[in-house]
């Protein structure tokens, strides 16, 4: 069954989301959840909630989305273990692949979904995801709808984002706001920089996704559960996606115009975008929030109506033992009983009047459906006396069904230990991005990483030393690419190539028979993260320019233009003239100059304004260099500077190492 899976940024939010019919709710504790900025909920706020969800037999998925820094697993663990003592949630939903395997080491029984931060694109990524004990993922939202069906035979759940806003870079992939302001993405903190002006306009706000047309399709795919985006957006806002998406799929069917019109009328972004689905991409995708848009927003009105729950009721009474009342609902069952039935003195109570008190169930989850009373005759039953049997009985329902909604669990066996790894000990790792490959460069690199799909330039130089050469995998493999990948690898172990540079972990399974090193892309930034990469089979790892310290990779970028953004839209042709694959920038409204990037399959790949500089620094790792736009002469000044250890020369950021 597919179920639809809603945001709840706080308490008033997750009970709107459950009143409209959510299967399932997702929300952030207090820290390592991608929402920082809503109010989230503290273990006791979150048990309480959890209970609530129980009670309507819907599930409860928790946001641990975000890196870890080393000192903070033990917080995070700690948080686990104090909400799986008060009230354990269906899954939790993981980002950094460290924690990911700390949880199951710890919790061997607990449920992880793989985030969609984490990147994943195709049905290859399955057994590094099985490997560390995910059940579901959450497919990347730039994925069309062929690639979601490709995905959904692969052995693991499938949840897909249907509304609310995306990201016009790769998901998890973003280092924008992190390198602009220190402000990370990965780390819930995103200051939106893609909402920003570029070259006079807005080319990196997409429109709010919306799938509501395509509901028969998503239902004929299989895919478990659809996600509605929008921790940060209101109850009401809440509330009234859910219901029409609630509606849609009990109906099978797509949203009507009036259904479109309101949903755009909750919140849109100059409407709505189907285009990464439907495999549509272009400037139709991109808008900004109007004034219009705004003024349609304050103008809609949503009553959020509480959802009461049908139970049944039967009533027994004899004269010889006590009342009993049952109340059932949701496949639950509660008998309470007590001794109330006195004789009556004046008038007995009519079975009317009992059942009048009985059905009386204002204030909790449940209304009476249907009641059937056997009360033999003759007796006075206390309205107080009724009414505190109700009660009792309600409370007890509720403990119940609690109790009979509570996850099922299966024990699964931690990724195993490999043997400790030893630090690379080679010269630099040089990443040749651009057009330019000094020789001086290349032979000073201890090892020289060419990307993939410059098979021309790496086949040149594999010719001097192809064992020095790592070819860096695109950051977008998609089912259609990986025949196209597979086939480059073949020609480049022909060539005598034996290592490649994965900037997603899930690409493992892509690269059978080469050495698998680990690019920035990683997001490794703490011991946990890097053992796990290499346990899972990388023989070296650079660390993120979002770590604090290199120590505990093989390498660290101390110098080069880190990509801060990876889209799938071409941002050059969306705001003009196509290129021809020569790329160009983007300028933002304090004049910082972007390099843009083309891609074989018009992706870009979007260059942080300046680059990194921490050649002059001890960073406890292997240099790691990145040039793009440098030429050959700019390439052995960097050599020399990395030498020398010299001050920076140009406009830099130390990232988070300064």
């Amino acid at each position: 069954m597919t179920h639809i899976l809603s945001p709840a940024g706080d308490l008033e939010s997750l009970k709107a989301a459950v009143y409209a019919g959510a299967d399932e709710v997702y929300f952030g504790l207090s820290a390592f959840n991608a929402r920082a900025g809503a109010t989230n909920f503290d273990v006791s706020d979150a048990a309480r909630a959890i209970e609530t969800c129980r009670v309507y037999g819907v599930g409860v998925d928790i946001t641990l989305n975000t890196l870890l820094y080393g000192r903070e697993y033990a917080s995070a663990l700690a948080m686990v273990r104090e909400l799986e003592k008060a009230a354990p949630p269906d899954a939790y939903i993981v980002q950094d692949v460290g924690l990911a395997r700390e949880l199951v080491r710890e919790f061997p029984y607990i449920t992880l979904h793989a985030s969609t931060q984490m990147q994943i694109h195709g049905s290859y990524a399955a057994p590094v995801l099985k490997a560390l004990g995910f059940s579901r993922a959450v497919l990347a939202r730039e994925m069309d709808e062929h690639e979601i069906a490709a995905f959904t035979g692969c052995g693991l759940e499938t949840e897909v984002f249907v509304h609310g806003a995306i990201c016009v870079c790769r998901s998890g992939a973003c280092l924008m706001s992190s390198m602009i302001g220190k402000r990370s993405g990965n780390r819930g903190e995103c200051a939106y920089p893609c909402r920003m002006e570029y070259n006079g306009s807005y080319p990196l706000s997409l429109k709010d996704m919306c799938l509501a047309r395509q509901i028969p399709r998503l239902l004929e795919l299989g895919v478990d559960a659809l996600k509605i985006e929008g921790r940060m957006r209101s109850p009401e806002y809440v509330y009234g996606v859910t219901s029409v998406y609630r509606r849609l799929v009990d109906e099978r069917r797509g949203a009507t115009d009036e259904e479109m019109r309101y949903l755009a009328d909750l919140f849109s972004r100059s409407g709505f975008t189907s285009g990464y689905f439907s495999g549509r991409r272009g400037p139709q995708m991109f808008g900004i929030r109007t004034d219009a848009d705004k003024e349609r927003t304050r103008a809609v009105r949503v009553e959020v109506k509480p959802r009461r729950l049908p139970a049944d009721i039967v009533a027994v009474s004899k004269q010889i033992g006590p009342f009993a009342l049952t109340l059932s609902s949701g496949g639950a069952s509660v008998t309470v009983g007590a001794d109330i039935r006195q004789t009556a003195i004046k008038a007995a109570s009519a079975e009317e009047d009992v059942i009048k008190q009985l059905t009386k169930l204002g204030g909790t989850p449940f209304f009476a459906r249907d009641i059937k009373c056997d009360i033999e005759p003759g007796g006075f039953y206390p309205v107080s006396a009724l009414n505190a049997l109700r009660r009792d009985a309600a409370d007890a329902l509720q403990r119940e069904l609690i109790r009979a909604n509570a996850p099922l669990r299966t024990e699964k066996a931690p990724l195993a230990y490999g043997k400790e790894h030893e630090k690379s000990s080679a010269g630099p790792r040089i990443r040749f991005e651009g057009r330019y490959v000094s020789q001086n460069a290349f032979q000073k690199a201890g090892t020289a990483v060419f990307p993939l799909e410059n098979a021309g330039v790496w086949r040149r130089f594999a010719k001097a030393d192809a064992k020095k050469i790592s070819l860096l995998l695109p950051g977008f493999i998609f089912e259609n690419d990986v025949r196209n990948v597979k086939e480059l690898l073949a020609q480049a172990k022909d060539a005598g190539i034996t290592r490649v540079t994965l900037p997603n972990a899930s690409f493992l399974p892509l690269c059978g028979g080469f050495v698998c090193e680990g690019g920035y892309e990683l997001n490794c930034i703490s011991p946990q993260t890097a053992r796990t990469l290499y346990d899972l089979g990388f023989s070296e790892i650079c660390a993120s320019p979002e770590s604090k310290s290199g120590a505990f990779c093989d390498h660290a970028v101390v110098y080069g233009r880190v990509r801060v953004m990876q889209t799938r839209n071409c941002i050059i042709k969306n705001t003009g003239a196509c290129t021809e694959g020569a790329g160009g920038s983007l300028r933002d409204r304090t004049g910082a100059v972007f390099p843009v990037f083309c891609g074989p399959s018009h992706e870009n790949v979007i260059y942080n304004s300046v680059p990194v500089w921490l050649l002059d620094k001890d960073v406890g790792a292997g240099a790691a260099l990145i040039f793009t736009d440098e030429n050959e002469s700019r390439q052995d000044a960097v050599i020399r500077a990395l030498e020398e250890r010299s001050a920076p020369d140009v406009r830099f950021t130390r990232a988070y190492m300064g």
